[in-house]
């Protein structure tokens, strides 16, 4: 699996999963049915899936996730905006003497009649807004307030492949089946060159699942013994280790397994075990990567709701587009001052799609 396209593959899932949230509430802001959501839907999912290779890992999970949650995000935002709405284009007609149909007519009289109010604090439109004193006032900031948070939880939803308690992210899915395919393909050159013996890798941040099977020597033709002092077994006692998710799905996670970074070196007349760790410090360098893939998490969250709050918030979306920038500094600092190498494919997302309004 060539780097290049690891990189590209991260980039286009962020994207889909972006462009597919913003597809769902411009449907349901408008009070769109869901086939027009489904039409928009499913010609940008085919685009996306020309990109994944028919021999991908998870491709079918990958393809059935987009397609379960884009129903899933319209119907959870939809029924938040339809909700006592035919009183609110009242109560908009009568205080703001504008006509409202849809949810997004309603956010633009909304923001132009709160202009100066610090909107981000409901209680400061309550307190600040002049029309408040006036009957279904306070059923108006409601509503907006609820748009909002329903935003800020589409924002905060990862696409996963399914909606059962247990799916795995699209992002998560797609980072196992790079791994897998790039094991998979080690060990397929290793044996057509004709290679038995190879070490494994160690890194410091070793998962408890690898940490016994690290910086071992390993045959590839399922033979045991002793080479040049160095006991080896085959590589498959390592890496045929099997587990049961929640979901009642069996994986083979053992070496080589769920987000594994080892990889095999060929074994040559008197080498020696790779570089070994203590208890302590894997547990801190561990430690330090879980980290990592946190910030990494929360920055994409932060990144999806400055995009989806742009039109409902514009203030909000470009702290949250300062804010995203901040964290991603503070993430590379941390890579840095702990010699962690970091990933900006894992946060990417097109530089168009965060651009505010004019």
């Amino acid at each position: 699996m060539k780097p290049e396209y690891k990189v590209q593959i991260f980039k286009s899932i962020n994207e889909i999963e972006t462009k597919l949230k913003l597809i769902v509430q411009e449907a349901s802001l408008k009070f769109s049915d869901f086939s027009v959501v489904n039409a928009k839907a499913e010609a940008l999912i085919t685009q996306f899936m020309k990109k994944v290779p028919y021999d991908f890992y998870y491709r079918d999970e990958i393809l059935k996730g987009l397609r379960t949650y884009k129903l899933k995000l319209f119907n959870e935002m939809k029924s938040v905006l339809t909700l006592d709405f035919e009183q609110i284009k009242l109560f908009s007609f009568d205080i703001f003497k504008r006509k409202v149909n849809t949810p997004k007519d309603f956010i633009s009289v909304f923001l132009e009649n709160t202009k100066g109010i610090d909107i981000s604090s409901i209680q400061n439109v309550r307190e600040q807004g002049t029309w408040m004193s006036q009957k279904g006032a306070i059923r108006i900031v409601d509503y907006y307030d609820k748009l909002k948070k329903a935003t800020i939880k589409m924002a905060e939803t990862s696409i996963k492949e399914g909606t059962k308690r247990g799916a795995l992210s699209l992002r998560s899915l797609t980072e196992l089946s790079l791994r897998k395919q790039y094991h998979e393909d080690s060990l397929k050159e290793f044996r057509t060159a004709g290679v038995n013996l190879v070490w494994v890798s160690t890194h410091s941040d070793c998962s408890e699942r690898c940490a016994p099977w690290q910086g071992r020597l390993y045959s590839l033709d399922s033979s045991v013994g002793t080479q040049d002092k160095h006991q080896y077994v085959p590589i498959e006692k390592a890496t045929d280790i099997f587990m049961t998710s929640k979901r009642g799905r069996i994986f083979k996670n053992g070496l080589f397994g769920f987000n594994c970074r080892h990889y095999m070196i060929q074994y040559t007349y008197g080498s020696t075990y790779p570089i070994g760790y203590d208890a302590d410090e894997i547990e801190k360098e561990r430690e330090i990567s879980s980290k990592q893939r946190s910030m990494e998490r929360q920055i994409f969250k932060i990144k999806h709701k400055a995009i989806l709050l742009k039109d409902i918030d514009p203030k909000e979306s470009s702290k949250l587009r300062k804010e995203a920038a901040q964290k991603r500094d503070e993430y590379i600092k941390f890579s840095e001052e702990n010699s962690h190498a970091y990933y900006p494919d894992r946060i990417s997302i097109p530089n168009e799609l965060l651009k505010l309004p004019s």
